[in-house]
């Protein structure tokens, strides 16, 4: 479920109706980053019964991004490192999600993954393809419509994350395909604001060691490349104390979630442990998900960044802000 996965408009442009070429440096511009939260990747395979285990095999960077001018967005670059990850695995994933005054944009760049075994896997890096394969999705929303488009990008098989700047200069200024939807009120613009709503909900009832109960949290629903999903805090654990690489931290809720897929039914699982109180409050400090059978992905913090460590920004695009 590595969701991994900005846009490029003039500064007086409403992020929503741009549709150009894409470029982080213009997002910067437009809505600057206020904070950045870095992970270590730690990954495990499962070839038969047993699980195998190696850390440090790539990197995430979770940023929240604002403006003065009331502009809101996060960014999300994950990946695996080649030269660290077991058998030269290169797969990672790149999403941004901007939204201003009611309306909103989301990118979405994978690294196309079609292996169901991990014999296939193998058998992919094993051939050291000269050419590696994206799939992106940009959305724009305007109140309860959203337009689609998607791409397929062509790019060199050596591009890392580290390179996610190189590969947007390769994506098309118009999307190949294209296609409307109407969407419900209160759906929101993507995965990393839903997370964030959601996160935030669920302090009251999960962020104390008496109260744990989660069945007054409502579903959150979000769009992605005209798919509805649905959210939902399975359960809480309040913890007085988490262990990590910055050195114990205090007061943190361990949330079971599931994602649901409106069109397909199905469900996926994932576990993320994030702050209740002081400096990290609503900060994701660890995920744990399962994107095949066979392999599971965790992302551990390693370091907080920016201006803005306290105050969350996500800029949630709901009913109340007209979408």
């Amino acid at each position: 479920m590595v969701v991994v996965l900005c846009v490029s408009a003039l500064a007086q442009a409403p992020a929503a109706v741009r549709q150009n070429a894409f470029s982080r440096h213009d997002l910067e511009a437009r809505t600057p980053t206020a904070r950045t939260v870095s992970y270590r990747v730690n990954g495990r395979v499962r070839p038969l019964l047993v699980w195998i285990g190696r850390d440090d095999i790539g990197e995430a960077f979770l940023s929240w991004r604002r403006s003065e001018q009331g502009r809101r967005g996060f960014e999300l670059l994950i990946g695996s490192d080649p030269a660290r990850a077991p058998r030269g695995i290169n797969r990672w994933g790149f999403i941004v999600e901007e939204l201003y005054n009611g309306e909103a944009t989301v990118l979405g760049l994978m690294k196309e993954s079609r292996e169901q075994t991990l014999d296939e896997a193998e058998a992919k890096v094993a051939r050291k393809e000269r050419v590696s394969v994206f799939k992106a999705a940009r959305t724009t929303i305007t109140r309860e419509r959203a337009e689609n488009g998607t791409m397929t990008i062509s790019a060199p098989a050596h591009l890392t994350y580290r390179d996610v700047d190189a590969l947007l200069e390769l994506m098309a200024d118009q999307p190949v395909h294209t296609r409307s939807t109407d969407i419900p009120p209160g759906t929101h613009a993507g995965f990393l604001t839903a997370m964030d709503s959601l996160i935030r909900a669920s302090l009251e009832p999960c962020g104390h060691v008496d109260s744990v109960d989660t069945t007054s949290l409502a579903t959150v629903p979000y769009l992605y490349n005209h798919t509805l999903y649905d959210l939902t805090l399975v359960s809480c654990t309040f913890e007085p104390q988490l262990h990590t690489r910055l050195g114990v931290i205090a007061d943190v809720v361990d949330g079971r979630f599931r994602l649901r897929n409106r069109a397909t039914k199905s469900d996926t699982r994932f576990r993320v442990t994030y702050g209740a109180s002081g400096e990290f409050r609503e900060l994701p400090l660890r995920a744990v998900f399962r994107p095949r059978w066979w392999v599971e992905v965790e992302m551990e913090i390693d370091s907080v960044s920016g201006k803005d460590r306290r105050q969350s920004t996500a800029g949630v695009v709901s009913s109340k802000d007209g979408l």
